[in-house]
């Protein structure tokens, strides 16, 4: 990131190993790092957020579409396990931001968990890697597409890449 901005927002700032993992409030450097970047481009109506953390991707979606959008928040912190997360619900955008400190959790590029995934996404999924997975794809695309997402996009944001799939 720019540095001075760094500065600027360091009261804002709570890192973990040297990676960002929250900022205070949700809109601080908005732009520039890669919670702004998970923000759907069109209103979900049900929404899962897998390393829900300090709530700053949730508190983006609702700045940006509303108080009303319904989120699932599942996070470590709150005794939740991601990796075997089972839900009768569907939902239409899925956010997976599973980390520990400045690695990513390896679960994410297991097939099952992917399988998982697919069989409750209606719509989008997001996810936000270390940059070196995506330039390695057969860490990530190869384990979602085989389980029948379609890849969109991705922006790279520092050291992180946020994919974009949809069904």
């Amino acid at each position: 990131m720019i540095a001075h901005l760094l500065e600027k927002a360091n009261d804002g700032l709570r890192l973990e190993d040297g990676a960002l993992v929250s900022v205070s409030p949700p809109e601080t450097l908005f732009g520039f790092t890669y919670f702004s970047h998970m923000i759907p481009p069109v209103k979900p109506e049900f929404g899962l957020i897998l390393g829900y953390g300090d709530g700053v991707v949730a508190n983006l979606i609702r700045t940006i579409w509303g108080s009303n959008v319904l989120l699932t928040g599942i996070d470590k912190r709150q005794g939740d396990n991601a990796e075997n997360f089972v839900s009768d619900e569907s939902y239409d955008y899925i956010c997976i931001d599973l980390w520990n400190g400045s690695k990513v959790c390896d679960f994410i590029y297991r097939k099952e968990f992917a399988k998982r995934i697919y069989n409750i996404c209606t719509g989008l999924l997001c996810m936000n890697i270390p940059l070196p997975d995506l330039e390695n794809r057969k860490q990530v695309y190869l384990v979602y597409h085989d389980v029948g997402f379609k890849y969109l996009r991705h922006d790279i944001v520092d050291n992180n890449a946020v994919i974009w799939w949809s069904i």
